[in-house]
């Protein structure tokens, strides 16, 4: 059961991607699933900071071509990646503790890329 849905993304496959809070985990449903996958969780939901954890997830953006997905784990300060098929996640940017140092975050909450790839976030 999807307790806290923060953020969801369809691509154009008609895919379904969405960023279950509370759950600490990313469920895929395509189109005429009759039930979720589990793409990237957490410890069966429990908090974490290791590459096979997250702590509230929130902004979430998925590559139509790589299928790789990315998200906001809230409350590591940390944009995390997911590469289709891979069950742990590797960190791209922050995860270094929560100052207001130019190479930390203070709870981001989303995230997005321009057309030439370049990643923005949206810090608290």
């Amino acid at each position: 059961m999807i307790t806290f849905n923060e953020q969801h993304y369809n691509n154009s496959c008609c895919t379904l991607y969405i960023a279950d809070l509370l759950n600490r985990r990313i469920q895929n449903w395509p189109k005429n699933a009759l039930e979720g996958v589990t793409g990237a969780s957490s410890n069966g939901g429990e908090p974490g900071s290791n590459n096979a954890s997250l702590d509230r997830l929130y902004g979430l953006r998925v590559d139509k071509e790589t299928k790789i997905v990315y998200g906001v784990d809230l409350m590591n300060n940390r944009i995390q990646r997911w590469k289709h098929g891979e069950t742990e996640d590797d960190t791209i940017v922050g995860g270094n503790g929560e100052v207001n140092e130019n190479n930390q975050f203070h709870h981001p909450t989303d995230l997005a890329f321009d057309s030439n790839g370049s990643l923005y976030v949206n810090d608290v």
